[in-house]
């Protein structure tokens, strides 16, 4: 029987896709600024969504290949903060059901974590923007740790609050949610409404084609 739900963020909770180019295109408008030597382009919106749900620093070398590990912590830091703005003025959004669903969650006594390769800042600014931080255990991410991975938050969950494997389901829509479930060795919902391409999760054995599906397939795993 399920008692543990870890979710991912992007593509799962909440939809960045609104507002990610252009606050990019702020960020690096703002590099540029400061740095006349540089005209870095901004990427396409294709090539940022198919890098959301990696690790930070993946994304960053990925979109930014000519830039120092210096100037990319500087761009990236300049992105956050834009980032962090359109999260407030909700200038993305939940997906459809997201917040009834974890209400009914949480009213039913699961206990609910965030299993994220985002940055604790914008995780933290998207939970208290749609007033949802109550719902959800104390956040691990990748920041300041030796953690290399999202299936390394789940250990790390496991480990701190002594969750059993076989009563944990991990929620999420790419293949980097996928193989976090079996490095834990827990459950996986591969959500299809989500970024990542189908074909990512298609070795799943649970699909939703919506957030609250979700509860009908807890109460079967």
């Amino acid at each position: 029987m399920i008692q543990t739900i870890i979710f991912d963020m992007d593509g799962t909770l909440y939809s960045s896709e609104a507002m990610i180019l252009p606050t990019y295109q702020r960020g690096i408008r703002a590099f540029n600024k400061r740095n006349p030597h540089h005209r870095v382009p901004t990427p396409s919106l294709n090539s940022i969504i198919g890098l959301l749900g990696f690790p930070i620093n993946e994304i960053y070398s990925t979109l930014f290949p000519t830039l120092s590990p210096d100037e990319i912590l500087e761009i990236r830091e300049l992105i956050l903060t834009e980032l962090l703005t359109a999260i407030r003025n909700k200038e993305g959004e939940l997906f459809p059901g997201v917040v009834d669903t974890l209400n009914e969650l949480s009213r039913r006594g699961y206990g609910m974590y965030i299993a994220s390769n985002g940055q604790s800042l914008y995780l933290k600014a998207i939970l208290e923007t749609y007033d949802l931080s109550h719902l959800f255990q104390a956040i691990i991410t990748l920041n300041y740790t030796d953690l290399c991975d999202k299936g390394d938050i789940l250990l790390a969950y496991q480990e701190r609050d002594r969750l059993e494997k076989t009563e944990a389901v991990m929620v999420g829509d790419r293949d980097s949610d996928m193989d976090a479930a079996r490095k834990m060795g827990c459950s996986f919902i591969a959500c299809q409404y989500g970024h990542g391409d189908k074909g990512e999760t298609e070795s799943a054995k649970i699909f939703v084609s919506s957030f609250p599906e979700i509860i009908g397939w807890i109460e079967t795993i």
